[in-house]
């Protein structure tokens, strides 16, 4: 993913299939699928041979958006390169099902769960903020659901990864 243009001019980008992508101050270029024939070492124009194939002539099919919420986009882009998927419930005890098997949610735009750890005495979580302003101490623990409380440590500022124990 990436954030280009500033004030209300911004903008984010995200794609499953990125190649690459440029910017400048009025414009910016994505590069999707690159195909070997304008890799080759021998120069062509796209008129000369156009019988050649390039070496991929398939189908190329990929997800993308383009956003002005800025604070929203790297989980976006998470779900784009991660779909979330399904979990069938038993509908007779939807309850007990979901406490036993559902470990927590981060209900937060801009917060990322890095990792989840056990070690012999207790649980720790890494989070990272990758939003553009600070994620204070009652947002963070607003976020966090699945009953499930962690120490506190003040708030996270924008780009900043924290690691959080989790109180048993």
């Amino acid at each position: 993913w990436v954030r280009t243009g500033g004030g209300d001019n911004a903008v984010g980008f995200a794609s499953d299939a990125l190649y690459g992508f440029d910017t400048t101050d009025d414009e910016f270029r994505a590069t999707i699928a690159r195909t070997s024939r304008y890799a080759s070492d021998v120069k062509r124009s796209p008129e000369e041979q156009p019988w050649q194939p390039c070496a991929d002539v398939g189908e190329h099919t990929f997800r993308a958006l383009i956003s002005p919420e800025l604070e929203a986009l790297p989980r976006m882009a998470d779900i784009l390169e991660d779909p979330p998927t399904v979990m069938p419930v038993s509908l007779d005890q939807p309850e007990k099902y979901l406490a036993e098997r559902s470990a927590l949610c981060l209900g937060i735009n801009g917060l990322k769960l890095l990792s989840l750890r056990e070690t012999e005495e207790e649980w720790t979580l890494r989070l990272q903020n990758t939003s553009l302003s600070d994620i204070s101490e009652q947002e963070l623990m607003g976020a966090i659901s699945g009953g499930i409380r962690v120490d506190s440590g003040g708030s996270i500022d924008p780009g900043k990864i924290i690691c959080r124990t989790i109180i048993r």
